[in-house]
Protein backbone atom coordinates (compact mmCIF):
# COMPACT_ATOMS: atom_id res chain seq x y z
CA UNK A 1 0.00 0.00 0.00
CA UNK A 2 1.41 3.37 -1.03
CA UNK A 3 1.85 6.20 1.43
CA UNK A 4 -0.61 9.00 0.84
CA UNK A 5 -1.14 12.43 2.45
CA UNK A 6 -4.89 12.07 1.93
CA UNK A 7 -7.26 10.43 4.42
CA UNK A 8 -8.05 6.87 3.46
CA UNK A 9 -11.41 5.24 3.15
CA UNK A 10 -12.13 1.82 4.60
CA UNK A 11 -11.58 0.16 1.21
CA UNK A 12 -8.05 1.63 1.00
CA UNK A 13 -8.57 4.22 -1.71
CA UNK A 14 -7.78 7.87 -1.24
CA UNK A 15 -10.88 9.90 -0.54
CA UNK A 16 -9.85 12.97 -2.56
CA UNK A 17 -8.75 10.97 -5.57
CA UNK A 18 -11.99 9.06 -5.64
CA UNK A 19 -14.09 12.21 -5.45
CA UNK A 20 -12.14 14.19 -8.06
CA UNK A 21 -10.93 11.45 -10.30
CA UNK A 22 -13.32 8.70 -11.40
CA UNK A 23 -11.62 5.70 -12.85
CA UNK A 24 -11.48 5.55 -16.63
CA UNK A 25 -12.37 2.22 -18.21
CA UNK A 26 -9.84 -0.52 -17.41
CA UNK A 27 -7.58 1.65 -15.25
CA UNK A 28 -6.59 1.41 -11.63
CA UNK A 29 -6.78 4.26 -9.14
CA UNK A 30 -2.96 4.42 -9.09
CA UNK A 31 -2.94 5.11 -12.84
CA UNK A 32 -5.64 7.72 -12.39
CA UNK A 33 -3.75 9.42 -9.59
CA UNK A 34 -0.45 9.66 -11.41
CA UNK A 35 -0.71 10.22 -15.16
CA UNK A 36 -4.27 10.04 -16.34
CA UNK A 37 -5.68 13.04 -18.22
CA UNK A 38 -9.01 12.21 -16.60
CA UNK A 39 -7.83 13.73 -13.33
CA UNK A 40 -7.22 17.26 -14.60
CA UNK A 41 -10.69 18.33 -15.68
CA UNK A 42 -13.29 16.04 -14.14
CA UNK A 43 -15.57 17.52 -11.47
CA UNK A 44 -14.08 21.00 -11.68
CA UNK A 45 -16.28 24.06 -11.67
CA UNK A 46 -16.84 25.50 -15.12
CA UNK A 47 -14.59 28.47 -15.85
CA UNK A 48 -17.54 30.87 -16.06
CA UNK A 49 -18.82 29.93 -12.60
CA UNK A 50 -15.33 30.13 -11.15
CA UNK A 51 -14.82 33.60 -12.68
CA UNK A 52 -18.11 34.96 -11.32
CA UNK A 53 -17.43 33.42 -7.91
CA UNK A 54 -14.08 35.19 -7.68
CA UNK A 55 -15.52 38.38 -9.14
CA UNK A 56 -18.31 38.56 -6.53
CA UNK A 57 -15.79 38.21 -3.70
CA UNK A 58 -13.83 41.25 -4.95
CA UNK A 59 -15.76 44.24 -3.59
CA UNK A 60 -13.88 46.84 -5.63
CA UNK A 61 -14.63 44.98 -8.87
CA UNK A 62 -18.33 44.72 -8.01
CA UNK A 63 -18.46 48.44 -7.15
CA UNK A 64 -16.75 49.30 -10.43
CA UNK A 65 -19.18 47.12 -12.38
CA UNK A 66 -22.15 48.79 -10.68
CA UNK A 67 -20.76 52.24 -11.54
CA UNK A 68 -20.10 51.33 -15.18
CA UNK A 69 -23.53 49.74 -15.58
CA UNK A 70 -25.17 52.77 -13.96
CA UNK A 71 -23.38 55.22 -16.25
CA UNK A 72 -24.12 53.05 -19.30
CA UNK A 73 -27.81 52.87 -18.35
CA UNK A 74 -28.00 56.64 -17.94
CA UNK A 75 -26.21 57.12 -21.26
CA UNK A 76 -28.51 54.76 -23.15
CA UNK A 77 -31.66 56.34 -21.76
CA UNK A 78 -30.32 59.93 -21.87
CA UNK A 79 -32.95 61.18 -24.36
CA UNK A 80 -35.74 59.99 -22.05
CA UNK A 81 -34.09 61.06 -18.78
CA UNK A 82 -32.59 64.43 -19.72
CA UNK A 83 -34.97 67.23 -18.76
CA UNK A 84 -33.85 69.63 -21.52
CA UNK A 85 -32.19 69.61 -24.91
CA UNK A 86 -28.45 69.82 -24.13
CA UNK A 87 -27.81 72.20 -27.03
CA UNK A 88 -30.78 74.51 -26.52
CA UNK A 89 -29.81 77.96 -25.31
CA UNK A 90 -31.75 79.23 -22.33
CA UNK A 91 -32.42 82.59 -20.80
CA UNK A 92 -31.02 81.68 -17.37
CA UNK A 93 -27.24 81.87 -17.71
CA UNK A 94 -25.11 80.61 -14.82
CA UNK A 95 -28.17 79.62 -12.79
CA UNK A 96 -27.50 77.92 -9.47
CA UNK A 97 -28.53 74.27 -9.01
CA UNK A 98 -32.16 74.09 -8.05
CA UNK A 99 -35.49 72.46 -8.80
CA UNK A 100 -35.58 73.51 -12.47
CA UNK A 101 -31.91 72.76 -13.22
CA UNK A 102 -30.52 70.10 -10.89
CA UNK A 103 -26.88 70.84 -11.81
CA UNK A 104 -27.47 74.46 -12.81
CA UNK A 105 -26.77 76.05 -16.20
CA UNK A 106 -23.65 77.21 -18.02
CA UNK A 107 -22.86 80.70 -19.29
CA UNK A 108 -25.07 80.18 -22.38
CA UNK A 109 -28.04 78.97 -20.33
CA UNK A 110 -27.72 75.28 -21.31
CA UNK A 111 -28.74 72.69 -18.73
CA UNK A 112 -25.60 70.99 -17.32
CA UNK A 113 -27.36 67.75 -16.31
CA UNK A 114 -28.65 67.25 -19.85
CA UNK A 115 -25.18 67.94 -21.23
CA UNK A 116 -23.61 65.37 -18.88
CA UNK A 117 -26.15 62.69 -19.72
CA UNK A 118 -25.77 63.17 -23.47
CA UNK A 119 -22.00 63.54 -23.13
CA UNK A 120 -21.80 60.16 -21.39
CA UNK A 121 -23.06 58.56 -24.61
CA UNK A 122 -20.19 60.03 -26.59
CA UNK A 123 -17.62 59.18 -23.92
CA UNK A 124 -18.72 55.56 -23.63
CA UNK A 125 -18.80 55.17 -27.42
CA UNK A 126 -15.26 56.51 -27.76
CA UNK A 127 -14.03 54.34 -24.88
CA UNK A 128 -15.60 51.21 -26.36
CA UNK A 129 -14.21 51.98 -29.80
CA UNK A 130 -10.73 52.58 -28.35
CA UNK A 131 -10.84 49.29 -26.41
CA UNK A 132 -11.97 47.32 -29.47
CA UNK A 133 -9.32 48.96 -31.65
CA UNK A 134 -6.57 48.25 -29.11
CA UNK A 135 -7.73 44.64 -28.82
CA UNK A 136 -7.75 44.18 -32.60
CA UNK A 137 -4.31 45.72 -33.04
CA UNK A 138 -2.92 43.71 -30.12
CA UNK A 139 -4.28 40.44 -31.49
CA UNK A 140 -2.91 41.22 -34.95
CA UNK A 141 0.56 42.15 -33.67
CA UNK A 142 0.64 39.13 -31.36
CA UNK A 143 -0.45 36.77 -34.13
CA UNK A 144 2.18 38.10 -36.53
CA UNK A 145 4.88 37.95 -33.85
CA UNK A 146 3.90 34.43 -32.87
CA UNK A 147 3.68 33.17 -36.43
CA UNK A 148 6.93 34.57 -37.81
CA UNK A 149 9.02 34.54 -34.59
CA UNK A 150 12.71 35.39 -34.66
CA UNK A 151 13.82 38.92 -35.44
CA UNK A 152 10.33 40.10 -36.48
CA UNK A 153 8.99 38.94 -33.13
CA UNK A 154 11.76 40.85 -31.34
CA UNK A 155 11.11 43.98 -33.39
CA UNK A 156 7.35 43.92 -32.78
CA UNK A 157 7.83 43.39 -29.06
CA UNK A 158 10.28 46.32 -28.83
CA UNK A 159 7.80 48.56 -30.68
CA UNK A 160 5.05 47.40 -28.31
CA UNK A 161 7.22 48.15 -25.28
CA UNK A 162 8.03 51.56 -26.74
CA UNK A 163 4.30 52.38 -26.95
CA UNK A 164 3.85 51.25 -23.35
CA UNK A 165 6.69 53.52 -22.16
CA UNK A 166 5.59 56.73 -23.96
CA UNK A 167 2.86 57.84 -21.49
CA UNK A 168 5.12 57.24 -18.48
CA UNK A 169 7.99 59.05 -20.18
CA UNK A 170 5.97 62.26 -20.45
CA UNK A 171 4.78 61.95 -16.84
CA UNK A 172 8.40 61.72 -15.68
CA UNK A 173 9.33 64.90 -17.56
Amino acid sequence: MALSPFPERPNGRDQRLRRRCPEPPNASSLFCASVSPWCNSVNRRPARREFWGRFRRNQAAVAGLVCILGIATLAVFAPAIAPYNPLALGDESLAQPGARHLFGTDDLGRDILSGILHGARVSLSIGLLAALTATGVGVLVGAVAGYYRGSLDDLLMRVTEWFLVIPQFFLVL
